[in-house]
């Protein structure tokens, strides 16, 4: 059993979603994880050019994770994969 495992899966929940802001996309995470979100923000990681973009977040000092996103027309972040 891992307990991380458990939180990847809950967080599948957000694929497909937009958000108008990370703010409301770290609630949602802090929701489903039952963890709280320390920082949220855009990666700064380059990117493939072929790959959505990045968001990391970091539920505690070193355990950082990435979600990947795309802009609809809206300029809402829209979550294609945990």
């Amino acid at each position: 059993y891992e307990p991380e495992s458990e939180v990847i899966i809950m967080l599948e929940k957000l694929v497909g979603r937009r958000y108008a802001n990370l703010e409301l996309l770290k609630n949602d995470i802090e929701i489903l994880s039952g963890k709280k979100v320390n920082t949220i923000m855009e990666s700064e990681s380059e990117r493939f050019e072929e790959c959505d973009f990045m968001i990391d977040y970091e539920f505690e000092e070193f355990d950082i994770h990435t979600l990947w996103y795309l802009k609809d027309n809206a300029g809402n972040y829209y979550i294609t994969e945990v």
